[in-house]
């Protein structure tokens, strides 16, 4: 997904002739490494905090009423992205950090037979399930049909498992089907 407030501060440093180094030495930052991770994750995902948002503004000389419409227009993709269809999926959790995707029959089409079959598998094989139902909701449900955790989604996240290696902001999603 494109993000108009990240590529909008992208750009803007990349006109100021700056690194992200350079940029992040600007801004204050002590620990060199931190405040280029935190500019690259603004380029790339526009989530920036409104502290950080204020020094951008700052040093890079932004316009304020450009940053309102990409905002805004960010919140509007996010919301349309967040509403398409995509296909219902079933993730299980085989031992810890270990995952499989599960196809779920084709017969199966409402979110409430989705959720019931999740439960079903769950008990018969005594793993735990994520299903994810759309980009929105996510059930998570124990290996004795109990459902633990319902997790809703309002911008561009990982609803599903996924795997983060210590001290790095890449995220792993699993693909493997049985």
């Amino acid at each position: 997904m494109l993000y108009l407030l990240g590529n909008y501060i992208r750009d803007q440093r990349i006109k100021n002739g700056f690194t992200r180094e350079q940029l992040a030495k600007i801004l204050g930052y002590k620990k060199l490494k931190k405040g280029i991770k935190r500019i690259e994750k603004a380029e790339e995902n526009g989530k920036i905090t409104s502290g950080l948002l204020s020094s951008f503004l700052k040093a890079l000389n932004l316009d304020p009423i450009e940053i309102e419409n990409a905002v805004q227009k960010d919140k509007e993709n996010s919301e349309t992205w967040l509403n398409e269809p995509v296909p219902k999926e079933m993730i299980v959790r085989l031992i810890a950090a270990v995952y499989i995707k599960h196809k779920i029959p084709s017969h199966i089409k409402t979110d409430d037979d989705a959720l019931e079959y999740a439960k079903k598998y769950a008990i018969k094989n005594h793993f735990k399930v994520c299903l994810v139902l759309n980009r929105k909701v996510t059930y998570w449900i124990n290996k004795d049909g109990n459902g633990f955790k319902t997790t809703t989604s309002f911008e561009n996240p990982l609803n599903k498992p996924y795997i983060e290696v210590q001290g790095n902001e890449n995220k792993f999603l699993l693909s493997a089907e049985n």
